[in-house]
């Protein structure tokens, strides 16, 4: 993570308290020995989503959700006296929005920092952030320790670290076949491979991005693990059309870090074992080969318009153009991608997949915060 969080300092009630002492240390206001009271402020980690192959409960629009707390530790450094830690293991329970901790006796602290879910001072990268779901990884630190408040006769220094979030969490679900309906179906037999975010972000502040020519490359970058696997028939059997994932309240999911424009990356399906319809052929393929779709655009749905677009205020707030299509991932936003229809059109030799048909795929938004919408391939 970037090495300066944002750090809110007026924290109401929760302080550092240091006792007299005829010895005096000048160290950033703090003087002598001292009680340093932390408090951890969560209020504004909300969010929400399902995670990836796991059962949940379906999280309605506009709704917010906490971030999941694996864990939450506080480590106070001092100048003298080494360095002090505290892992909040037995308060965790209930969602709080708020934790506050007492280090006793230290002298001349000079740092407090706060590690949630792993969270640390150095930047993150995707291979250890990409199925982190709503336990993102946070950090916040301080080596300001504020004025210090004696109306009671003791030293009192308020200290609170807001950490805020770094990522973004994609989630998709409801993935389908749609066949023509007057031609007839382009394919008697397809496998679903699995899919892959191309294009993907490797590193949370330096350059760095994963592009792969095909879905074995995908598979085998393990510094971009957003794929998943699924080898199972595309097509309708019986009359009954496969959704991916099968299981209700599932859905596949892969944490991101925040990206706009061309460097967002794409869902690209991956497909084998093709075998065309007689009559039927797709422009640039050939028996044996893979076949491909991906999303060209996502579309945020449910924002309020006026005169049929959306306002420029929401426009900034949710990152969409006018017309809902999105323009960047935001951090601590969960995007959640449902019912992604894949049409004939929509397929072609390479992951760029097909040449005449947009894949858009449709989200709604949550803060966690969450975002439905759609894609187009």
């Amino acid at each position: 993570m970037k090495l300066t969080k944002s750090l809110f300092l007026a924290f109401a009630g929760l302080g550092l308290f240091a006792c007299s002492n005829e010895e005096v240390v000048d160290n950033g206001g703090i003087q002598g020995d001292a009680n340093v009271v932390v408090g951890v402020d969560l209020a504004n980690l909300r969010g929400s989503s399902s995670r990836a192959a796991d059962a949940t409960e379906e999280t309605p629009d506009g709704l917010t959700t906490p971030v999941k707390l694996n864990s939450v530790v506080l480590t106070l450094e001092s100048q003298t006296g080494g360095t002090q830690t505290y892992d909040f293991s037995t308060e965790l329970t209930g969602n709080p929005t708020s934790l506050t901790h007492t280090f006793d006796k230290v002298r001349n602290p000079i740092k407090i920092s706060v590690s949630i879910n792993g969270g640390a001072s150095e930047e993150l990268e995707l291979k250890d952030i990409y199925d982190d779901g709503l336990a993102a990884p946070l950090y916040a630190e301080t080596t300001n320790f504020g004025t210090a408040d004696d109306s009671d006769g003791v030293l009192t220094y308020n200290v609170t670290l807001a950490p805020q979030h770094e990522i973004a969490l994609l989630e998709f679900k409801g993935i389908q076949h749609e066949e023509h309906v007057s031609e007839g179906c382009l394919f008697s037999s397809l496998t679903f491979d699995g899919m892959f975010l191309n294009g993907v972000k490797l590193h949370e502040t330096t350059g760095g991005y994963a592009t792969f020519s095909d879905w074995t490359a995908a598979q085998n970058n393990v510094d971009a693990p957003t794929f998943t696997v699924i080898n199972e028939s595309f097509l309708k059997t019986d009359a009954v059309t496969p959704v991916f994932p099968s299981e209700s309240g599932k859905c596949y999911a892969y944490n991101i870090f925040p990206e706009a424009g061309t460097n967002m990356p794409k869902l690209t399906l991956c497909f084998s074992d093709v075998t065309l319809n007689s009559g039927q052929a797709i422009a640039g393929w050939s028996t044996g080969n893979p076949l491909y779709a991906a999303v060209s655009k996502y579309k945020l749905t449910g924002i309020a318009e006026e005169n049929g677009q959306i306002s420029p205020e929401n426009q900034t707030k949710y990152g969409v153009d006018a017309d809902g299509y999105l323009t960047k991932f935001m951090a601590g936003y969960v995007y959640k991608f449902k019912d992604l229809v894949v049409p004939d059109e929509a397929f072609g030799p390479t992951p760029e997949g097909g040449e005449d048909a947009q894949v858009i795929a449709t989200v709604t938004i949550t803060e966690w915060n969450i975002v439905n919408g759609t894609v187009e391939w």
